[in-house]
């Protein structure tokens, strides 16, 4: 990779740190407690590791290691963090924040479809889906799922299950979304997410709405505004059984 693709600043976030996109080829470890996880990450052209004096050439995987909720193989991700040297195990790069973005290429969506997130569905039944929905098959699964019908292999029952597993993604993914959003970090937006589902954007911006009715015209806050408020820190609270939130 060029010494300019490296430096490039879409590469970094606006805090100075530096930005990974890739697909999880590995899931090496993930603690269910703690969240913390080490994974194989296959990074996107232009987000390669930067070299270093142990590492002369570009490597294929890159080793990420953060909190992360539930990952899998075949996950596209964007990280946000800084890449280190540990001692032990070479060059990987600590992030701090995740976003689950849209799988870029057939094989990735494969890949995702064949992973556990959609029981049922294996690689060869993936691929089928695939050749016939192309690189938008989630948004046509959402927006057209009659267009499976007819796919060999794929039963009424498992169709179905696909459907309401692709609709439940989406939502968490836009729940964790807004969560990250509200300054919740991976431990307490996962502890949201396990009291709520996916309906915790839509809880929390019934909250919101109600608060930004508080505002009166002169820009201060109503008692309205105020226990909105309140009741959406309570209910964050509430949602994280170990009581870590710091809002």
């Amino acid at each position: 990779m060029e010494q300019g693709a490296r430096n490039d600043p879409s590469n970094q976030d606006r805090g100075g740190g530096s930005v990974l996109i890739g697909t999880i080829e590995r899931v090496t470890f993930h603690s269910e407690e703690t969240l913390y996880a080490v994974l194989r990450i296959r990074p996107e052209r232009g987000y390669e590791p930067p070299p270093t004096r142990t590492v002369l050439f570009a490597q294929e995987l890159a080793t990420a290691v953060g909190k992360i909720d539930q990952p899998t193989a075949g996950l596209r991700l964007k990280l946000f963090g800084r890449w280190t040297e540990h001692r032990s195990h070479g060059q990987q790069f600590e992030f701090e924040t995740s976003e689950v973005l849209s799988p870029a290429s057939k094989s990735g969506i494969v890949k995702y479809l064949a992973s556990d997130r959609f029981p049922g569905i294996g690689e060869k039944l993936a691929e089928r889906i695939v050749e016939k929905l192309g690189v938008a098959t989630f948004s046509e699964i959402l927006e057209h799922p009659e267009k499976l019908d007819g796919i060999r292999g794929l039963r009424p029952p498992v169709k179905d299950a696909l459907v309401a597993a692709v609709l439940a993604e989406y939502g968490t993914h836009k729940a964790q979304a807004f969560l990250r959003g509200q300054g919740l970090g991976p431990v307490q937006s996962a502890a949201v997410m396990r009291k709520l589902g996916s309906s915790a954007k839509s809880a929390c911006a019934r909250i919101r709405t109600g608060s930004r009715a508080g505002y009166r015209a002169s820009g201060s806050r109503s008692r309205t505004a105020s226990r909105a408020t309140w009741v959406s820190r309570r209910t964050i609270r509430g949602a994280c059984a170990r009581r870590c939130c710091t809002c």
